[in-house]
């Protein structure tokens, strides 16, 4: 990677290889793996500046694309690790693709902090409401969400057929069709 000041945000790639060709991501994309590794550089040296959370947003991009959508999600991420409503805030709060960067960002909050500390901070609920009687279709995200950390945990064989029963054989789990 062209990056040569300490950091290597995908040195990652240096290890995927193209199924089809078996060639390495690092030779196929040389130019676009440089510049994202520079970008997200640049992202964590904002994450880390006394910038303003607007401005860090506006050298990022606007969302419009998934990298952009990246930047401003692990920006919004890392400056405000601790406070998830904070991270979510900065997220939103420019005139691009707010939804898509908001999702990202919750995404990796979620990620880092849990569903259960997530949940305890009812963030954006109204008064006196919790996480489960504001968010629709709670029960089914969260079967769903259960479900895929099921098999990505190395469960496949018997994730698979849990996955056809629920899925194919349209089987939801603590979901009442009557």
């Amino acid at each position: 990677m062209g990056q040569k000041d300490g950091f290597e945000g995908l040195w990652f790639l240096d290890h995927l290889t193209d199924p089809a060709t078996g060639t390495s991501y690092n030779v196929l994309y040389p130019e676009a793996l440089d510049e994202m590794n520079t970008m997200i550089l640049k992202t964590f040296r904002l994450a880390s500046a006394t910038t303003d959370d607007v401005e860090s947003v506006r050298q990022l991009g606007q969302g419009w694309t998934g990298d952009e959508a990246l930047y401003i999600a692990l920006y919004c991420a890392t400056r405000h690790l601790d406070h998830p409503g904070d991270a979510l805030v900065a997220s939103v709060n420019h005139d691009g693709d707010s939804d898509s960067t908001g999702s990202v960002t919750g995404n990796i909050m979620g990620a880092i902090h849990g569903y259960e500390a997530m949940k305890e901070q009812n963030l954006f609920c109204p008064e006196g409401k919790n996480l489960e009687e504001t968010l629709e279709l709670t029960n089914v995200i969260l079967a769903i969400a259960d479900d895929l950390a099921y098999v990505a945990s190395g469960n496949e064989t018997e994730g698979r057929t849990v996955l056809y029963e629920r899925y194919c054989e349209t089987r939801p789990a603590d979901i009442d069709l009557r």
